[in-house]
């Protein structure tokens, strides 16, 4: 049986596929790329970038200052913290350049003979769009071992599915997150 958080997958997965229908093909097209790119580069640029996001943001020396009787614990949540920031404002770059390339390529390449096509182009490929996000989100989710959300990822149809038909990106999320401590 389905729970709120399968509905709000499908919520995430309908929804890319609606806003697809409206920005047609051509954005649709480097909107996937940029998605499918955004992910690879921040997996694999995340730690670089971290080295440079920690010098204005110091999470980990922040934590150990919050919570000094619990200085791992603290120096912990820091370093999981400061990498998943890294990932995600990695992630928004890059998603953010191929964005805005795919909206300059829109604007060359307005087709309105082909409109209905372009328009049943970006409703496909909005809707493989919202499942990259969706991935990404069940990955993230899992990760994050509170129990109400636990609960939920456990209880989800689409989760556990995913997550035993997909295991390489919560393999991958893990090793981002946790280089230090796996």
């Amino acid at each position: 049986m389905m729970n709120w958080f399968d509905f709000l997958l499908l919520g995430i997965v309908l929804f890319f596929a609606v806003v697809g229908w409206q920005r047609g093909l051509i954005r649709q097209v480097f909107d996937v790329v940029g998605a499918v790119a955004s992910y690879l580069i921040a997996l694999r640029c995340s730690n670089q970038f971290l080295s440079w996001l920690n010098h204005f943001f110091p999470l980990t020396r922040w934590f150990n200052q919050l919570f000094p009787a619990a200085t791992n614990w603290g120096a912990a949540l820091g370093g999981v913290l400061i990498r998943l920031l890294s990932f995600l404002l990695l992630f928004a770059a890059v998603s953010l350049l191929f964005r805005m390339v795919g909206s300059a390529a829109h604007s060359v390449f307005t087709l309105p003979v082909l409109g209905f096509v372009n328009g049943l182009g970006g409703l496909l490929l909005g809707a493989v769009r919202g499942l990259i996000l969706a991935l990404i989100l069940i990955g993230v989710t899992n990760l994050l071992g509170t129990p109400f959300i636990a609960q939920a990822v456990a209880e989800s149809v689409i989760a556990t599915t995913v997550l035993t038909v997909l295991p390489v990106i919560y393999e991958q999320m893990l090793m981002l997150l946790f280089t230090d401590f796996v």
